[in-house]
């Protein structure tokens, strides 16, 4: 599992403590996808590189359905859901 977000776009603040864990831990745990199968396998939900103003975005009722990666918003004739 890929761990590919930036501290500065989560919705929340966190204590020093919890953002020194969660950046170390976001640098360790990166991957800069360059594959077809790579990308359609990236997290959608906090990722770095998936904006909507400039912000990373988590929609609950998406993640409810199933939607967590971008193969899961695929249909299988390759056009978006």
């Amino acid at each position: 599992m890929t761990c590919n977000f930036s501290l500065s776009d989560l919705p929340v603040k966190v204590s020093l403590f919890y953002a020194e864990c969660l950046t170390l831990w976001s640098r360790f745990n990166t991957t800069s996808p360059d594959q077809v199968e790579d990308i359609m396998n990236e997290i959608v939900w906090k990722n770095k590189n998936i904006l909507v103003d400039k912000k990373s975005r988590y929609y609950w009722d998406l993640v409810e359905v199933g939607m967590h990666r971008i193969c899961d918003m695929v249909k299988a004739d390759g056009r978006f859901y």
